[in-house]
This record gives structure tokens, C-alpha cells and sequence, in this order.
């Protein structure tokens, strides 16, 4: 049964023979009183503040509760943020390769190509100048042949006597008389004064 200081002090005994001595018990109840009091008082002042400590407590464990579940929302989170990053530069660095090997291979394929037209280019090149040398290594055969058959003529015309035919009646032989005339005896041409309207013979080779 717990007492108070107020029972202590309206406490009252009864008579009885040969008992303690009412002051004497009266005194002594009130320093117990007064002492219970404060004992009391002291109790019920650590009694709150356990009970407010323990509130105290509570809300501790509940906020650390709390903290402990946001850390670990915020550990969940950047871990979370850390592989979505990770998966990005991944992403990022393989999209990059790819157009990277695509630029590449298009690069080559553009190269390759302009290789090969400079390649045909080239071979165009040396066929015409291989056409080119060859036409004009046979223009001068041509022409050279041409040049040895006019001297030749210019020599068979020096060798007629100059009393058979005056310079105006000598006519220059073509190409095509000039073969003929190889294969024939040695005479000589006399013929008509060539026409003015009509081109001389070193006139149709000069202007083939």
C-alpha cells in the first residue's frame, strides 16, 4: 500500500495503556512526513522525467528508425542511380561505337570507291595515251614514208633530161602514181598543164 504525505499527517492512533507518548509520536510522524514528502516529491519528479526520457527514447528510436529507413531509400537510390548510369554509359559508349564503325565503314566504302574510279580514271588515262602514242608513232611511219616518197620523185625528176619538158609541163606524181611507177620502166611524164581549177597533186597529199 503506498502511502502519501497527507495520509502520514492526518494519520491518528489510539489510546491504549501504557503506550508511547502522544507528542513523541506526533513529532515523529511529521519528520517522517516531511521526509516522505520529499522522498515523494523527488520520486515523482524522476518519475516524470524517466517518463519523459522514455518519450524521449521512443521518439529516438522512432527518428532513428526513420533515418535508418531513408538511409537505406537513400543507399536503394543511389545505388539505383549509380547502375542506371552505369547502363547509360554503357549505352552511350556502344551507340557511340556503332557510329563510330559505321562512320568507318562508310569512310572505306567512300575511299574505296574513289579509289577505284581514280583506278579506272588511270586506266582510261593510259589507253588514251597509249592510243595517243600509237597514232602518232603511225603518223610519223606514215609520214615519214610519205616524206621518202616525195624525195624519191624529186630524184627521178632530177634525173630528166631538162630538154625533154619545161618546168611547166612536169607534174608531181601521187602517192598512188608513185607506187606504180616503181614497179614500171623509168619514162617520162608529160602531161597538160594542170587546170587552176583543179588541185595539184601535192596539194591533195598536203591536204589529206
Amino acid at each position: 500500500m503506498d502511502l502519501t504525505p497527507r495520509e502520514i499527517n492526518e494519520k491518528r492512533f489510539n489510546d491504549s495503556f501504557r503506550g508511547y507518548k502522544q507528542e513523541q509520536v506526533d513529532l515523529f510522524l511529521d519528520e517522517v512526513a516531511v521526509s516522505f514528502e520529499r522522498v515523494f516529491t523527488e520520486n515523482q519528479t524522476l518519475h516524470h522525467r524517466i517518463k519523459s526520457l522514455e518519450e524521449q527514447l521512443s521518439e529516438a528510436r522512432t527518428a532513428e528508425d526513420m533515418l535508418k529507413r531513408m538511409l537505406v531509400t537513400a543507399q536503394k537510390t543511389a545505388n539505383e542511380a549509380v547502375e542506371a548510369a552505369e547502363t547509360q554509359a554503357q549505352n552511350m559508349i556502344m551507340g557511340a561505337e556503332a557510329r563510330a564503325r559505321l562512320m568507318n565503314d562508310e569512310a572505306r566504302a567512300s575511299s574505296n570507291e574513289i579509289l577505284a574510279k581514280a583506278a579506272d580514271h588511270l586506266q582510261q588515262a593510259r589507253s588514251t595515251v597509249e592510243s595517243l602514242r600509237a597514232f602518232d608513232t603511225a603518223h610519223r611511219e606514215k609520214l615519214q614514208r610519205s616524206m621518202e616518197e616525195q624525195l624519191k620523185m624529186l630524184d627521178n625528176l632530177e634525173a630528166f633530161p631538162s630538154s625533154l619538158a619545161e618546168p611547166s609541163e612536169i607534174v608531181i606524181p601521187s602517192l598512188e602514181d608513185a607506187e606504180t611507177q616503181q614497179t614500171m620502166p623509168e619514162e617520162t611524164i608529160v602531161s597538160e598543164p594542170p587546170d587552176d581549177d583543179q588541185p595539184s597533186n601535192n596539194e591533195q597529199f598536203w591536204g589529206e
